[in-house]
């Protein structure tokens, strides 16, 4: 007998993608249950596609969602809607607070914050060097020694649009590599601009590359900088996109370096090769799974710390990876372009 199964997707780009291989795994354990995903209307774009047969309840607590009045909103909507078992793939009292109000039978997701007794499963964590898709995995599927992937699909008609893009930049033919400078957890988790800078201009010069810049529209000015300093073969793509325009772009890459980020994610989702800077944070938690990825971390006494700003003002766990750490990992990654 199929169930209606709600789940709450976490609010961050990179955790929304890594979500991916639990909601996957779910699914195809239970095809029969009809599920409904609640989050922010970017991150549910994420599991968009017409392989997966998903509801969406977009959230949008930074608009018309905000406080109480998107608590009442959903959780009017949710008791309406008679859903079996709701799953909570977010850490925040309110979230749980939403289902309960919403009049789910069985609400499931991880103790903490409060926030256990309105659950009827408070699930206690994994252990603390537990990689989060596993986390995400443990709860939604319970116990497995294999790790499920992260999986976007992108459907040919995106791709083909994305190629368009490319092609206008004059980047078909060439050997591509995207860099994403953005991390939105603060400095603490970004490898520094003259070194992007840096490894760009080496790219362009030693590998005949394009260098593809992506970013929001935090990262356009600091995208803009490094593009004037290299000059030609730089495309500053940041702001430019929607999250669904950028994971074709980035699927059309040989490699992508980047930050612990959520691009980083995207790319392991999209079978993108990466090279992953690590610096605050800690890649046995956050890290690219799989074969094919290149991570640089420096493991240092004082890391990971998990802060958004160094505590010492050094950030010598950014500052000791160079250039030519980081351009040695790409060469290595690196494949020739294909005739497009």
């Amino acid at each position: 007998m199929s169930k209606r199964i709600l789940i709450r997707i976490p609010n961050w780009l990179g955790d929304a993608v890594m979500a991916t291989a639990a909601v996957n795994a779910y699914h195809e354990q239970h095809p029969e249950d009809i599920i409904t995903l609640l989050g922010p209307p970017a991150m549910l774009t994420v599991f968009s596609s017409s392989y997966n047969p998903y509801n969406i309840i977009p959230f949008d607590k930074e608009d018309k969602d905000s406080g109480l009045r998107g608590l009442t909103r959903i959780s009017s909507m949710l008791r309406d809607e008679y859903y079996d078992a709701g799953y909570l793939l977010t850490n925040s009292f309110s979230s749980a607070l939403m289902m309960y109000l919403g009049k789910i039978p069985e609400r499931i997701g991880y103790s903490g914050h409060f926030r256990s007794a309105l659950l009827t499963e408070a699930v206690k964590p994994l252990q603390s060097h537990t990689h989060q898709i596993q986390q995400y995995s443990y709860l939604l599927n319970g116990a497995d020694d294999q790790i499920p992937m992260p999986k976007i699909l992108v459907s040919p008609e995106e791709r083909e649009k994305a190629r368009q893009v490319l092609e206008q930049e004059e980047c078909l033919g060439q050997n591509r590599i995207g860099i994403a400078i953005g991390a939105a957890y603060g400095p603490a988790k970004q490898w520094p601009l003259e070194r992007y800078r840096d490894l760009a201009k080496e790219c362009v010069e030693k590998l005949d590359a394009i260098v593809l810049i992506f970013g929001g529209n935090a990262e356009i000015n600091a995208a803009e900088q490094i593009k004037q300093a290299v000059g030609k073969c730089v495309v500053n793509l940041a702001g430019k996109t929607t999250l669904r325009q950028l994971l074709p772009l980035i699927q059309l890459c040989q490699v992508v370096v980047s930050n612990d980020s959520g691009v980083m994610h995207v790319s392991v989702a999209v079978k993108t090769p990466v090279v992953a800077i690590f610096g605050s944070t800690d890649p046995l938690k956050t890290g690219p799974l799989g074969d094919n990825h290149q991570v640089l971390y420096k493991n240092l006494p004082c890391s990971p710390c998990f802060e958004r700003t160094c505590r010492f003002q050094h950030y010598d766990c950014l500052q000791k990876i160079e250039t030519q750490d980081v351009f040695n990992k790409v060469e290595g990654l690196l494949t020739p372009a294909v005739v497009e």
